[in-house]
Order: structure tokens, then sequence, then C-alpha cells
């Protein structure tokens, strides 16, 4: 059957994908205006001089038909046809894919033996080689999750026009924007979630990066009188068994809305918090925000490089001498210094390893009052009811401190209240008071990935650094960061075990051990006696948030805990076997809408006895099944 003469400008309508909220007199109107089609191709010629009854006749049957067209576009039975001529996404032929595979995965042979201080004590010396940047502008203007350069300072550096929210969001704030010469990212966070605005020219932006699933609904949204696409979910793969297998999750803690305009090509995502009061956006809030874009945008204290002082600067405005540490631990370089007015203290940063990572040390220092475990404990909500985090609280030892004058709080605590301005991740912080000043130290706690912490011992090193007055032999055991497999099995009163096949080019990095009598901690409810293996291998994605692809090894006695059965009710585990012992493994991969970068994450659990086995594993895409297995039976 010979098309009609409308065909074309019919799927031209259809590919621009017009929702029901567009002015489809006016779409209409423009499209026949612009039409460059000729009357010997057999379409319509708007050069044709309409005075011919019949040709005033064609003229409204044309607008009965587009208006039909734009009618049927907003039914459902629309929004299913226009589904088949995406703009900004590619649809996959199926609802699941597998992520892409990266080196091949080898296992070798390794002995506890060999695992020598000198070995531990090097990988923490020596730094990582940083891998390539996912953003070419990362060193200067910070990485995804922590970028630092203003709007005006990125739109130096490209060839496009920047564009942010006019105003932006109650509880939001502009945390910052980086990315590329082709295209750039604008990140608002709060405690409701974030907002990622990307933008770049339309040529530079590849819908083939935008795969959704067969099945994924697409929902046809107007951006003022522009057409755009709004889709929710994301591509993960919660207790799927096969290696590196996800599928398209549909729900709206991801949302995504793409669009064009003038030449530029625009993708805002909306990321919810897991603590807020679910979802702060849908598709007409996202909607109203892409359509209020500005070139001149609010802004609310982003981060930059030039936010941080010199150490000499800090001083100027407090009015006292600023002091740093004599001992740090190996790894830890100084990023800057800010001024916090309201307590008249200096916060000196410190970041490990990546230098653009979020600092994960901070000191502050003040001489004024000590600041309370009030003052900076996280406040986080649900429901519009605040949540009480515990904090853990002990009464240390520090080398010229009065007693009663120092305290740890562990779990549930941000120096970011009281030193603001920079984003920092701490979760742990030591108080005391020593000749007339008061000091917090913040750092993180040992989260088994790769990320700089710090050990209660080490917190001790630190302040006894400032105050002079030494308490803790050079050689004290640590703990918290055991040197040796070997150490870890000579501290157990159970039998410990260690694997004798290992992934290749991954090293020993540290162990722990907690007495059964030992507070509670990040990965232990406390009654339980523990140690901890350490394994890493190289950074997960550029590395700037400091995770490494990690295998962690936990041991726990503790008779009458949680049994196989107990844990398989959380769903999606399926059964394994090590050694002839029941096991239950899960495999968890996910697909980052933003990055584009994947990661999965496996645990395999099993009991012999009383003690519990677990064998946790972070990689950029999935460890077979198999080799976990055999790295949990070649633990002796």
């Amino acid at each position: 059957m010979k098309n009609h003469p409308l065909t074309p400008i019919l799927h031209d309508l259809a590919e621009d994908g017009i929702p029901a909220e567009v002015d489809y007199r006016a779409a209409v109107r423009a499209r026949l205006e612009t039409s460059k089609t000729h009357a010997n191709q057999g379409a319509f010629s708007m050069k044709t001089s309409f005075t011919h009854p019949r040709r005033i006749a064609a003229i409204a049957f044309l607008a009965v038909l587009l208006l039909m067209a734009a009618a049927l576009v907003s039914t459902p039975q629309g929004q299913a046809w226009a589904q088949t001529v995406l703009r900004f996404f590619t649809r996959s032929e199926s609802n699941t894919h597998l992520i892409p595979t990266q080196d091949p995965l080898t296992l070798i042979e390794v002995s506890p033996a060999e695992e020598t201080p000198a070995q531990a004590e090097q990988l923490i010396v020596t730094p990582t080689p940083r891998p390539e940047a996912l953003l070419p502008f990362n060193d200067a203007c910070g990485s995804l999750p922590y970028p630092r350069c203003t709007i005006e300072q990125i739109g130096k550096m490209v060839d496009f026009p920047v564009k942010g929210l006019a105003a932006i969001p109650e509880g939001m704030e502009l945390t910052g924007a980086s990315g590329g010469t082709e295209n750039i990212i604008v990140m608002y966070a709060g405690s409701r979630g974030a907002l990622y605005l990307a933008q770049g020219p339309a040529g530079s932006d590849d819908p083939q990066l935008f795969e959704i699933s067969s099945d994924t609904l697409v929902e046809a949204v107007s951006i003022g009188n522009l057409p755009g696409e709004y889709i929710q979910g994301g591509w993960s793969g919660l207790g799927i068994s096969e290696a590196g297998l996800v599928r398209w999750e549909t729900h709206e803690g991801i949302q995504t809305l793409r669009w064009e305009q003038d030449g530029m090509r625009y993708t805002l995502w909306f990321y919810a918090s897991k603590t807020g009061d679910g979802p702060l956006f849908d598709k007409s809030g996202l909607a109203a925000l892409a359509s209020q874009l500005t070139a001149k945008p609010a802004s609310s204290g982003a981060i930059s490089q030039a936010a941080y002082l010199t150490i000499e600067q800090a001083a100027t405005r407090s009015g006292f001498a600023i002091v740093e540490p004599a001992w740090l631990p190996a790894g830890y370089l100084l990023a800057g210094a800010t001024y916090a007015p309201e307590w008249n203290g200096v916060c000196l940063y410190y970041s490990y390893r990546l230098e653009a990572a979020a600092p994960t040390l901070t000191l502050f220092q003040s001489n004024g009052q000590l600041p309370s475990v009030e003052d900076i404990k996280i406040k986080q909500f649900y429901n519009g009811q605040p949540i009480d985090i515990p904090v853990s609280i002990a009464a240390p030892e520090i080398g010229g401190v009065e007693p009663g004058y120092a305290l740890l709080a562990s779990n549930g605590v941000n120096l970011g209240a009281i030193c603001g301005g920079i984003e920092m991740t701490t979760n742990k912080a030591l108080l005391w008071r020593f000749n007339g000043m008061s000091f917090v130290l913040g750092a993180v706690v040992d989260n088994f990935n790769g990320r700089g912490f710090l050990s209660d011992v080490e917190m001790r090193r630190v302040a006894e650094s400032l105050t002079g007055v030494a308490t803790l032999p050079a050689d004290a055991l640590d703990p918290e960061r055991l040197n040796s497999v070997e150490v870890a099995k000579s501290l157990a009163g159970f039998e410990v075990k260690s694997p004798t096949l290992m992934l290749a080019g991954f090293y020993f990095d540290h162990g722990v051990y907690y007495p059964n009598d030992a507070p509670p901690g990040f990965w232990r409810s406390g009654g339980s006696e523990d140690v901890y293996l350490l394994y890493l291998g190289s950074p997960i994605g550029d590395g700037s948030d400091g995770r490494y692809a990690s295998i962690f090894i936990a041991q726990t006695f503790a008779p009458g805990q949680q049994t196989l059965d107990e844990l398989a009710m959380g769903g999606g585990y399926e059964t394994a076997s090590v050694n002839g012992q029941a096991a239950l493994h899960r495999q968890d991969c996910w697909e980052d809408p933003v990055t584009r970068t994947t990661a999965c994450y496996q645990t395999l659990t099993w009991f012999v006895d009383d003690v519990r086995y677990e064998i946790d594993v972070f990689l950029e895409k999935a460890l077979p099944k198999d080799m976990l297995i055999a790295i949990a039976e070649s633990m002796k």
C-alpha cells in the first residue's frame, strides 16, 4: 500500500514523542512551516497554493489527522505506541543483560607464612597508582561522588553554555560540578537524596549508553514546549545467581529524565536517599525543574578548591597558632583548612591515598569550649521523625590529658556539623582538652574496602603526637590492624583459618581481632569472638571514592548464633556446599546510571561446629561461584 502524503509528518511527530501537555496546534504549525518535502516525491508541500476547494479540504483533513495523532499520544495506547520510537533511550531485546566482562580471573596459591609485616606495611606506604579517571576534569573538579567546582568555574572549561537549576529545591544544596570537555555533571544533594544534571552537545551523548529493558515504561513528558522522556529504575541483579546477570528493576528511588534544547542534550537523575521520607520528586516535579534551567543558576556553597584555606590563613582568622599532628598513618596528605567562626575553630582535612577522594581524617582545634558528642551527632529523619542513631562511647587514656577529659565516640558522628563547608566522611571522633585548647579528631571506622581508616590505637597515637606525651610503645599490638594472618591466628581462642588459594593480584592488607567482651561495632553486634582478614586488589572504577576490589573473610565464634535457615529467610540466597558443609551464596550486581560503572557484591556463608565463616567479595563484575567456593574450600 502506498504511503499517504501525511505519513512523513505523522512519523516525525511520533519520533518527537510529543506528550499530551504540549500545544499541538503550535507543534503542527511549526512542523508544517519547516517542511522540506517536494511535491514531485509524493509528499506534502507547503509551497503549494491552497486556493482550490479540494486543497482547502485537504488542509482540514490534515488538521483533523494531526489532532487525532495528538490525542492518541495522550492515551495509554498512544503512550505504548510512542515507546517504539524512542529518542533518548535504547531498548534492549530482553529485561536482563550481562555486565561486561573484565580481565580473566585466576587463582594462585598463597601461604600465610609469606604474608610478612613488611608486605603489609608496603601496601600501606606505597600509593596505589590511580587508574585512568572516569572524568577528564577529575583532578581539577573532583569525582562524581565529590565534585567541587562551581558552575561558573566549570563553565570556563568548556565550549558550551553550562546551565543549572533556577531555584534549588528545599532541603538540597549545590554540591559542585565536574565532567569533561564534551559533557559535565552538576550535583545537588540533601537528606532526601541527590540530583545529577548532565549536559553537553547533543552529538556527544550516545543514546546507546542509555539502554533500558524490553518492557521498561518510557513516559512522554513536556519540558516547557519541548518533548522529553522519563523512566524509573535501573539495572540491578539482587540475588540473581547467574554470574554478572542484571535485570531491570522499576522503582521510584531512581528516576531519569532526558531531553534536548538548542542543540544540547540534558539528563536529569534523581536518587532517593535511604533514610528520607520517600522520593522527593516525580515525573512532573523533575519536568518542572528541567523547564527552569538557566545560565545564571542559584548557588548555595558549592565546594571548590578555593574553599580551602592555608594553615597560615586559618591561623590569622582564628588568632591562635595551628598545630599539626607529628604522627599520622602513612598515606595521608593534607588537603587544606577551614575556619568555623561559631566555634572560633580551625579544621584541618587529610585525604588518604587519592587526592580526589573526600577527606577521611579531620582535626578540629579551638581555643574555645570543647564540642559535645551531641554537637557532632548525625541528625537523620524518617517519615518526619528523628532517627536515634546509637553512638558507642569510651573513655580512652591520652598521654598528657587529665582523666575524664577525653572521649571516643564511634558510629553516628561526623565533624561536618562543627567544621562545615567541606564534604567529608567521618563516623568516629576522639574529643579531648589539653593545655587550654579543645581538639576533636574525626576519622573513619574500618569498612574493609580499602578506604583509609584509623583504629582506636591510631587515634590515640595521633592525639599523643599533639600533646607530646607518648604512652603507647612503638611496637604496641594493634588488634584492628594486624599485619599478618599468623598473628590473628595466635590471638583467637578458636581455630582460625586462612585461604591457600587467592585471586591473582590480591594481597593481604590487614587482619582484625575482637574478643567477646569488645563493644559492638560496624560489623559486629557484640558478644562474640571475631577475626577478620582483608585482601585487596585494584581500585574500583577510577578509584576516586577510595574503594578497592576486596575479599573480606569473617570468622565468628558464638555458640547458638544465627543459623543458615534463618539467614535464608532474608531472600535472594541459593544453596551451595563448602567441603561437604551446607552453605548459602548470594550475588548482587548493579549498574550506576550516572557513571555507567558496574559493581558486584557476593557473599558465601557456612558453619563448622560453632564457628560461622563468611567470605564477602566486592568486584567490578561477578566472581564465578565455583571460584569463590574454591577459595572457601582452600581455607586451612
